[in-house]
Parts: structure tokens; C-alpha cells; sequence
């Protein structure tokens, strides 16, 4: 009986063991899930998914907290999550490091990172803190490090950054032998501690197709001399706008007249 008796306790024990130290497992963004949207837009690209553990992060003059999570959901089962905060009043800059530099593809010109903003960032510290910059590393063969300006963090929840090379980037980085050597966060001026996730890292080469449509309906006003009609070319004519003043807006007083005049240039 006692036996029996200790056997449940342990049981009980280990039972609420798990459910005080289970980690918190978030929703995916419904409109992922309304277009079955379950994995990276170029899947054959993702150079790093952060399934898996060995991720680091570095700062001289602050501390940085990098682990996988499940915190927030995207892809697969995990993300990553780095909890930075400057440890001496002055700009810092923060490295992201994978276990092993990521090989990049022979012949790419995009890279895309998914990310979780934090809405301190924007709501709390506009004015003394501001948004802080991503970049992603890349070193080349001969050692060489470039940090690619994606996008400074100014949104909530989860947003695709998108940065295409310039033909001198891409030149620069088209031999063998380009890896990317770091997720870098900069300039970090919080002295408070802030949080990004991040998911679905990919380089490839990104195919632009000709956009093909048929003519739009003109527009409703003569254009001012030597403005290109765009795609509004084909049959019939726009219903908007209907006047030559255009957008214009009628006053609500009485007894006035709205007008336009050039003065100069």
C-alpha cells in the first residue's frame, strides 16, 4: 500500500511539474491559417528555420538572451526569440549567430526574414528610443562582412522583411563560398529589456515576371501636358475623378469659393 501510495504521488508530482513548467505554445496569424499558408514562400530557399537549438548572441555593452520558442507561431513548431537590453547608456549593437555560418546559394539577389516586432519599440519609446534596425550578415569568401539593411521595426506581430541586392552586392556576393554569419540588431538604445522573434531566413534568386493586363478605362480628366496615362489607355473612361479640380474639396461655409492658382514654379 505504501509503495502504491508513493508511485501516485511521483506521478502527481512529475504531472504538475509539467503543467507549471510547459512552455506557453501561441496561435499562428488566422490569415496564415485562411490560406493554408504552412510554409515559406520559397521553401527550397530557407536557410534557416530555427527548429533546432545553437543559436548565440554577442554584445559588448549589453546582454542578449537567444533561444528557440514556441512563444509565437509561424512555421513548423519553433522560432527564435532574442530578449536584448543595453547594460550602459549609449547606442549598442547586437549579433545573432547560428551555429555554424549558413552556406548561401551560389546565385541569389533576395533575402527574407520573417519577424515578430515589439510594439514598445513604436508605442513606448518613439521619441527616446525608436525602432531598431535589422540587418543580416553576410561574409565572403575572403572573410569580408556586409550587413544588409532589411528594415527598421516599426510594427506589431509578424511582418515578411524583403530586401533585394543592389548589383554591386550582388556582385560582390555572387562567388562561392558567401555565407551569413549573423542576424544583427542595430542601433539599441533601450535600457529596459525588448523582445523580436524571428522564423523562415531565405536567400534565393528571385524570378520577376513581366505583369501582363489588359488597358484600363481612361481617365476622367485631360492629364497636365507630358503625364504618362500609366495603364489607362483602354475603352471608356473612369468614373472618378469627374472634375478638373479632382480631389478639390467643397467648402461647408457659407458665402465662399474654393480656388486654385499657381504661383510661380
Amino acid at each position: 500500500m505504501k509503495n502504491t501510495m508513493t508511485k501516485i504521488a511521483i506521478q502527481w508530482f512529475f504531472l504538475l511539474t509539467c503543467v507549471l513548467f510547459a512552455q506557453t505554445v501561441g496561435v499562428r496569424p488566422y490569415e496564415m491559417d485562411w490560406a493554408g499558408r504552412v510554409e515559406d514562400d520559397h521553401p527550397d530557399a530557407v536557410l534557416a528555420d530555427f527548429e533546432e537549438e545553437g543559436w548565440t548572441g554577442e554584445c559588448a555593452g549589453g546582454t542578449i538572451t537567444v533561444e528557440r520558442t514556441r512563444e509565437q507561431q509561424l512555421f513548423g513548431e519553433y522560432v527564435l526569440k532574442a530578449t536584448y537590453c543595453n547594460t550602459i547608456e549609449s547606442s549598442q549593437i547586437y549579433y545573432i549567430r547560428p551555429p555554424e555560418p549558413l552556406k548561401a546559394p551560389e546565385h541569389f539577389d533576395a533575402i527574407t526574414l520573417w519577424v515578430y516586432g515589439n510594439p514598445e519599440a513604436i508605442e513606448k519609446d518613439r521619441a527616446s528610443i525608436g525602432p531598431i534596425c535589422l540587418n543580416v550578415q553576410l561574409t565572403n569568401a575572403e572573410g569580408s562582412a556586409t550587413d544588409i539593411e532589411l528594415y527598421s521595426v516599426d510594427w506589431n506581430e509578424w511582418f515578411l522583411c524583403h530586401k533585394r541586392l543592389t548589383p554591386e552586392q550582388q556582385e560582390q556576393f555572387s562567388r562561392p563560398g558567401t555565407t551569413v554569419t549573423a542576424i544583427v540588431l542595430k542601433p539599441a538604445n533601450n535600457m529596459e529589456p525588448r523582445t523580436l522573434y524571428f522564423d523562415s531566413l531565405s536567400l534565393y534568386q528571385e524570378e520577376l515576371q513581366p505583369l501582363t493586363f489588359e488597358p484600363r478605362p481612361k481617365r476622367g480628366v485631360a492629364l497636365f501636358p507630358g503625364q504618362d496615362p500609366g495603364a489607362n489607355t483602354g475603352e471608356g473612361t473612369l468614373p472618378f475623378p469627374n472634375r478638373a479640380d479632382t480631389i478639390l474639396p467643397d467648402s461647408i461655409g457659407n458665402n465662399t469659393q474654393v480656388f486654385i492658382e499657381q504661383e510661380d514654379n
